[in-house]
């Protein structure tokens, strides 16, 4: 058994984990993995509690010489599929494992307090809306969404409304979602786009693209999201290739569960250097939202409204611009 104190491995429950990727001291998924000599698997804080610091397999000695990080192994778990600590509560997200902290803020499935001032009741997160809205009596006008209404225009055109977005979260509002989920599995439009939006004042200029009826892995069963890098008028005082971490949510409206995803950008992809015409081709999350998913929750309504954040993290400030 691994050291009380010790975090040891990940104890999310995983949608399959295979052997290899286990800890061979406290037999979970593996959290910062070392590899020894002898091609057995450790968590960081594990291998740093063996005792004799002697392999537990085979009581071969271990050095600092003879152990070493695996990167490979932890990228391949921190893409496993694993479900929400809150499962048995009722939450039936299942994402990637380096996406599940920030799940774990928005999740509904865990009790907090009203937000409204002056009311201590505790209840499950995902039955605010209701609570706020028609119990509370403390209870205040409902503000769920920012007012963007910018229209999706036909098939596969860019919106030509422009923002910019102070804090790198923008939320796009798309009308007529079912009409448009039937267009696309018919393939009258197999895309739209977003508008325009740069990320901070002296930021990037970027637009989402969504396929309805799915993209590459995910054609036909899931709906798909990409982030395209535009030229924009800071891009000489930005750092390239891209390299900021942009997170998509698509937002539950019946207060049950969002859907979250992520992108972290390869910094020797084209996809993200800096642009040589109006946009680059598009990266981002072809699993998005199964399409199933879309069906068993009820997603399918009139609008519908996809969060996007990019990471503000090394952005020109003010300041610096004011300087050059």
């Amino acid at each position: 058994m691994a050291h009380p104190n010790r975090r040891g491995g990940y104890k999310f429950e995983f949608v399959a984990l295979d052997a290899t990727l286990k800890c061979q001291f406290c037999f979970l998924a593996l959290r910062s993995p070392f590899q020894t000599e002898c091609g057995h698997r450790y968590c960081e804080d594990c291998i740093k509690n063996i005792n004799g610091n002697k392999c537990p397999l085979d009581d071969k000695e271990l050095t600092p010489e003879s152990i070493f990080r695996d990167e490979f192994c932890n990228r391949q778990i921190l893409e496993l599929q694993c479900f929400c600590r809150n499962k048995n509560l009722g939450c039936e997200w299942t994402g990637r494992l380096r996406v599940i902290e920030r799940h774990h803020k928005d999740c509904l499935f865990v009790e907090g307090t009203c937000p409204n001032e002056g009311c201590n009741a505790k209840m499950l997160k995902r039955l605010f809306g209701k609570h706020m809205m028609q119990e509370c009596k403390y209870k205040k006008p409902p503000q769920r969404f920012m007012k963007i209404d910018a229209k999706v225009k036909h098939c596969d055109e860019k919106m030509l409304s422009e923002t910019t977005s102070y804090d790198g979260t923008f939320l796009w509002k798309i009308d007529d979602f079912g009409r448009r989920l039937q267009d696309a599995v018919a393939g009258r439009c197999l895309s739209i786009y977003s508008p325009d939006f740069y990320v901070g004042q002296f930021g990037y200029k970027v637009c989402a693209r969504v396929y309805l009826n799915g993209s590459g892995m995910g054609k036909g069963t899931h709906l798909s999201i990409f982030l395209v890098v535009m030229h924009g008028e800071n891009d000489d005082l930005l750092p390239w290739p891209f390299q900021q971490e942009v997170s998509f949510k698509f937002v539950d409206q019946t207060g049950d569960q969002d859907i979250v995803d992520s992108l972290r950008p390869v910094p020797s992809s084209s996809r993200f250097q800096r642009p040589t015409s109006n946009m680059n081709i598009a990266g981002g999350c072809p699993l998005f939202v199964p399409k199933s998913v879309l069906d068993s929750r009820g997603f399918i309504q009139d609008t519908v409204f996809i969060e996007i954040t990019v990471d503000t993290t090394g952005m020109p400030s003010r300041s610096y611009v004011q300087a050059l």
